[in-house]
């Protein structure tokens, strides 16, 4: 998408520099880009653009190809960063709903930072909480790190039952999972039953990286 030019990488480096610290005060960002263009070349453009919203088959991967077109060999500018502030008494809700003992599941388009930190921010997840993270780049990683954590779990309920005894304090659990990696999930019933164990035991989820689609 951006064109491979030294500029770039420069930007790039800084900018993403940038975008993850945003990401870990919990705002929303917007990458900005530019590039010039012909009016012939925006001419043909925007025909093709209107052929494809018309179009009676395959409308979305058409447009999607048109816009491909104009997509490319952009030069990045920079990003920005905005607050999305929760709605009024998000906080109070979720935190009363945890007290009950309610399992809260939260879906959402977000990068695992900022829904983590949005976690934290609606009091979804505290201090005390260990939050198990899905996002490894295969299905045999998936598996080997589900493998190993429900392998601590078992460990550590023991240790809780002895904590209750005793008086003590345990921490909660909470899964986070981004989008690939639940699709990585999904193409294996044993990867599936693992992530719904894991999931079950755990005092909130978070889907992160998910869209309507």
């Amino acid at each position: 998408m951006l064109a491979d030019t030294r500029e770039n990488h420069e930007v790039k480096e800084k900018t993403l520099e940038h975008l993850c610290q945003y990401a870990k005060d919990g705002l929303r960002t917007l990458l900005i880009c530019e590039r010039s263009i012909t009016q012939t070349f925006y001419r043909s453009w925007v025909y093709k653009f209107e052929q494809a919203k018309t179009a009676i088959n395959h409308q979305a991967l058409k447009i999607r190809n048109v816009v491909a077109e104009i997509e490319r060999d952009l030069t990045l500018l920079g990003a920005t960063a905005v607050e999305d502030k929760l709605q009024d008494r998000v906080t109070e809700t979720v935190s009363s709903i945890r007290e009950a003992g309610v399992k809260f599941w939260m879906l959402t388009g977000d990068s695992m930072e900022t829904a983590i930190n949005v976690g934290f921010s609606c009091k979804l997840l505290d201090q005390g909480t260990q939050i198990f993270r899905i996002d490894q780049a295969s299905k045999q990683d998936i598996m080997k790190y589900l493998t190993m954590v429900l392998k601590n779990i078992q460990r550590h309920e023991r240790q809780r039952e002895q904590a209750s005894r005793n008086h003590s304090s345990y921490p909660e659990y909470a899964t986070v999972v981004t989008g690939g990696g639940f699709l990585k999930i999904q193409q294996s019933l044993r990867l599936l039953d693992c992530f719904m164990e894991l999931a079950l035991t755990s005092r909130a989820l978070i889907a992160c990286r998910f869209s309507p689609s």
